[in-house]
């Protein structure tokens, strides 16, 4: 690689490393803090730096690439290579702009060999890309899986030429991108038949026979992995014979070797009971104590992929099994049995080592966002999302708390004017006086570290290390949608689901996302303008007050509430709000100091609670 490539390489590890909000909990408070800004301080230094390399070596590389020699790109590749290892993957957005250009060098060259690899790789990038997109409803995420599908099926099609091809390298390229079109369909039947297909041609001698070199057992076994994913969809009636057939086979061929083992892995006992669990072979009698079994049997402190499918895969699923059947959830013990394995789950994430973390552990946090079963007598949706959040997305929770700090100020003074201001939020009916004005305040501070929970789950922390591109913009646009599709599914933060939505929307429906918001169409609307003022100071922490306030009013009826924006005009209103906003992270960072600490401490199950008005 070149220096400037090994540089940006460096920038990155440091940053992904520096982001973790954990680091010891033998430490004093003050030295955790100090060290705490010294890291965020250290990641905006690379950020600046990597910046700069993109904009003087990158993109006039990328530019230039044309004229480029081989070893120019052979050093390109080495660099895409090392930012998306399928590990770590420390920049999957730079990834995909080397190979994007790359693809477009490779047609005009028309160099056919190259571009079959250049649509693999392009495709597996934009796959991890999309793995950001794990919170969000199919109707926005469509475009994004359907050009992923267009790059594999692109490769895939060249498969016709198969026997023309003298190297085996492009020919498993060919292989592999027919294989993956299964990681983009929607749907379990079509995610089936293309699975199927695959398991056709990597059992058929000859191709086999054209390409000897390949790893076929390999790629074998991989499909069947790929294809008894699918087992959920054995128990929903609509398959036919032959899916059946497929899903089953593949289901033995990858799970039954594995329970002939001493030690089963978890990883792979674990689907081979649900298997059988919706074939119809296991009772709902026996799955459930063998599923307890592997959860409890797996130690807290396993931080590996085994462990993180015991302590937080499997802890999920089993909230599953009890949701969809809701006679299990008559047994206190099975709801004993599950708040265990939640706050287990929590421990294990909350305290897995900086030095271990991976992709799939990256991918593992997202589950308790995305999966989590919010039943009574278990661990709170927001409680174990607030404290994941203070771990892994500590910048965002941060923010969170001053602008839920800004908004409950912002609501005082609205109430202050107009007792009725917030009536026509439904918790508020029936209340009056100080209850209500408790409730509200509340209500509009809890509302601040929820805004982001979007972000969370798309894992933008990791985007630290410089700007977003245009794609990316596109997805991080998505993250007010994807906090509400989140929030909406919990008992326990369904009533902050709007405010999510619509928090980056405009007053006037003219601007700001997500697209097809329509505030009237909420009756938590009142409250989501308050959220929109109080974001739009916390983004531009930097400018000053008396600055934010001016572009503020720029806005007035477009983009802000003019009734929001009338309470502005208090001199100690302002005043307040600017020391919510630059003077409050110190009770913030204390929370998370003593929450992580309190996990990695003998008596985890003490935990502090979660806050809900500062003091």
């Amino acid at each position: 690689m070149l220096p400037w490539q090994k540089e940006y390489i460096g920038n990155a590890r440091e940053a992904a490393a520096l982001w973790d909000e954990y680091t010891d909990a033998n430490q004093p408070f003050e030295v955790w803090q100090r060290r705490r800004a010294e890291a965020l301080a250290r990641i905006e230094e690379l950020k600046e730096k990597s910046t700069a390399i993109l904009n003087d070596c990158f993109f006039p590389a990328l530019d230039t690439l044309h004229s480029a020699g081989e070893e120019e790109i052979a050093a390109l590749c080495e660099f895409a290579d090392q930012l998306l290892d399928w590990k770590t993957n420390l920049d999957v957005g730079v990834y995909i702009a080397i190979h994007e250009a790359l693809l477009r060098m490779y047609r005009v060259r028309k160099d056919r060999t190259a571009i079959i690899r250049e649509l693999y790789k392009l495709g597996m990038g934009l796959y991890y890309r999309r793995r950001m997109l794990l919170a969000i409803e199919d109707r926005h995420t469509a475009s994004f899986h359907f050009q992923n599908e267009m790059v594999f099926t692109e490769a895939a099609s060249y498969f016709r030429y198969f026997d023309q091809f003298q190297d085996e390298e492009t020919q498993g390229y060919i292989i592999r991108s027919i294989a993956n079109i299964a990681l983009c369909v929607r749907g379990a039947k079509a995610k089936i038949n293309a699975s199927a297909k695959v398991l056709k041609i990597i059992r058929d001698e000859h191709y086999r026979a054209l390409a000897p070199g390949l790893p076929w057992d390999w790629f074998l076994r991989g499909t069947h992995q790929q294809m008894s994913s699918n087992r959920f969809s054995l128990s929903r009636g609509d398959l036919t014979d032959e899916e059946l057939s497929e899903v089953l086979d593949s289901c033995y061929e990858v799970f039954k070797p594995e329970k002939a083992h001493e030690n089963p892995s978890v990883r792979w006992l674990w689907p081979y009971y649900e298997m059988e669990y919706n074939c119809g072979y296991a009772t709902l009698e026996e799955t459930v104590p063998r599923l307890e079994r592997l959860i409890s049997s797996t130690p807290v402190d396993q931080y590996d992929d085994a462990g993180l499918y015991g302590n937080v895969l499997l802890p999920i699923t089993y909230g599953k099994l009890l949701r969809q059947r809701p006679m299990l959830l008559e047994k206190k013990d099975r709801i004993a049995f599950l708040d265990r394995a939640y706050r287990k789950m929590e421990r294990c994430l909350l305290t897995f080592p900086s030095g271990k973390f991976n992709d799939f552990l990256l991918s593992s946090i997202c589950q308790p966002f995305a999966q989590y079963n919010d039943i009574d007598g278990v661990l709170l949706y927001q409680e174990i999302i607030l404290h994941v959040m203070q771990r892994y997305s500590g910048r965002l929770y941060r923010k969170g708390r001053r602008i839920g700090c800004m908004m409950k100020l912002l609501t005082e003074a609205l109430l202050h004017n107009d007792a009725s201001f917030f009536d026509d939020i439904p918790f508020v009916s029936g209340l009056s006086g100080p209850d209500k004005v408790a409730a509200l305040l509340i209500y509009a501070y809890e509302c601040g570290p929820l805004l982001d929970v979007g972000l969370s789950v798309m894992n933008t922390e990791r985007l630290l290390i410089r700007g977003m591109f245009e794609s990316e913009n596109s997805i991080y646009q998505l993250h007010p949608a994807a906090g509400a599709n989140l929030l909406r599914e919990h008992s326990s933060t369904a009533r902050y689901a709007d405010v999510v939505l619509g928090h980056h929307a405009w007053y006037n429906g003219m601007g700001g996302y997500p697209a097809g918001y329509v505030r009237t169409d909420s009756p938590f609307r009142q409250m989501t303008d308050v959220a929109a003022v109080a974001a739009f100071i916390a983004d531009r922490c930097e400018e000053g007050m008396d600055s934010i306030v001016s572009r503020l009013y720029e806005g007035e009826g477009r983009q802000f509430s003019p009734l929001v924006l009338a309470v502005l005009s208090d001199n100690e209103l302002l005043r307040r709000l600017s020391d919510a906003l630059y003077s409050q992270d110190t009770e913030t960072e204390r929370e998370i100091y003593e929450t992580l600490n309190a996990y990695h401490s003998d008596n985890a199950d003490e935990k502090p609670p979660t806050k809900t008005l500062p003091n």
